[in-house]
């Protein structure tokens, strides 16, 4: 009975985890902008960032704490990372769990995002 309560345990919180890991990447803006920005009442906060850039490294803070003051509002914070693709596994998600951001990330991977 004991090993199937761990196991039970283990499987909720290895799925767990892969779940709250899950980000959607795009290749170029206009899909990212196509599938997030709506014409509605809401308004968007967008913060483009990147794991290397410490100056945005030190504002994300600033936005989650936003976030919460706002959570009763129509606004919708969007953290678009400007992180390598190839280092979204092993820098941006364990950087965002680290850190506990709840805000709705997305990974611009766009050559031409300047």
């Amino acid at each position: 009975m004991k090993g199937r309560i761990l196991f039970s345990l283990f499987l909720i919180f290895f799925f767990s985890g892969l779940h709250a890991q899950s980000i959607k990447s795009y290749e170029n803006f206009d899909d990212l902008a196509k599938d997030n920005f709506k014409n509605n009442d809401t308004t968007y906060v967008i913060n483009f960032w990147a794991t290397w850039c410490k100056p945005c490294v030190k504002e994300l803070p600033f936005f989650e704490a936003f976030k919460q003051k706002v959570s009763d509002e129509k606004i919708k914070i969007i953290l678009v990372s400007l992180d390598f693709k190839n280092q979204v596994e092993s820098h941006l998600l364990p950087f965002l769990k680290k850190n506990k951001y709840s805000s709705e990330t997305l990974v611009l991977t766009d050559k031409d995002y300047k």
